[in-house]
This record gives structure tokens, C-alpha cells and sequence, in this order.
């Protein structure tokens, strides 16, 4: 299983069709999505973002049918960094958080997985505050096509 929150980059607008004028696919993302996709890898989305618009958002991409589960801020009773969200995708899933990577792209991100005791890996040129090297993440991305080499290093060392 894949766990994303770095696709999308962070920033939306409460109404509604405002969306994709705001949000934007990171590079990459979509040929990576359906590579997963096309391998069976079970891919899911746990953002603070209202659920409803996040699936606008996917959607609005052209890229909701790769997502077997979406869990938004609105989802569980508490927000990330609290690992609720994350446990509920992986249910969700029905995946162990040891067959797990959570991919993302800011301190809450990372927090958040370590809660979980999930491998994370975060992208170099997201919306983190500071640089990703220093956030504390498994694997630093400079471009979304060099994670499934990664996967493959977390599952040579697992």
C-alpha cells in the first residue's frame, strides 16, 4: 500500500468549483499513480482537508479512480499529526502499517507516520517550512518517479 498526501499541492478554496483553479498535480504524479495502479498497489489519501474537497480535487485531476480511500479532516475526530487518520486509511485498506509507505510533503506528514511507526518519504520541492532533508523522513524525493526504487530499498532493508 501507498499512502499519499503530496499529490495535490496544499491550498484550496471553500467553494467548491474554485478548486482546480488553486490546486495543481505535482509533476510526476499521475504517471506514478497509475504505474501503482496498473501493479495493484492499493493507494489511499489522508489529508486535513475537507473530504469533499479533496475528492473534487481528484476528481478534477482525473485521478480519483486510483484511490481506494480518501480520509479528510472531516473523516475521523482528530486532525493529523494525531495517527487516528492514518490508522483509519490503513483499515480502511485493510493494511498493516508495516506493508505501508506514507508519502508527503511537510512535518505533519512525517509526525504523523511516526506515529504509525509507517516509512515516510516527502519531496524535496513541497510546502514544508524547511528543507525536507531536515524533517526527519525515511527518503527524500526530488521527483515522484524515483518512489518505487525507494520502496524497493525500504523492502531490501525491511
Amino acid at each position: 500500500m501507498i499512502f499519499y498526501k503530496l499529490l495535490i499541492k496544499k491550498g484550496f478554496s471553500i467553494v467548491l468549483g474554485d478548486n482546480e483553479k488553486i490546486a495543481r498535480l505535482y509533476p510526476g504524479a499521475r504517471s506514478v499513480l497509475q504505474d501503482f495502479s496498473d501493479a495493484g498497489v492499493r493507494q489511499g489519501i489522508c489529508t486535513n482537508k475537507p473530504k469533499i474537497i479533496t475528492k473534487q480535487i481528484l476528481s478534477s485531476f482525473s485521478i480519483a479512480n486510483h484511490f481506494d480511500v480518501v480520509v479528510g479532516g472531516d473523516t475521523t475526530p482528530a486532525k493529523k499529526p494525531d495517527a487516528l487518520p492514518l490508522r483509519s486509511c490503513l483499515a480502511a485498506l485493510n493494511v498493516m502499517p508495516r506493508d505501508s509507505m506514507m508519502v508527503g510533503d511537510t512535518s505533519v506528514d512525517v509526525a504523523t507516520a511516526r506515529a504509525m511507526n509507517i516509512a515516510v518519504g516527502v519531496v524535496s520541492y513541497g510546502y514544508a517550512r524547511r528543507a525536507a532533508s531536515t524533517l526527519g523522513a525515511d527518503f527524500v524525493f526530488d521527483k515522484l518517479s524515483s518512489l518505487p526504487e525507494s520502496i524497493g530499498e525500504l523492502r531490501k532493508a525491511g
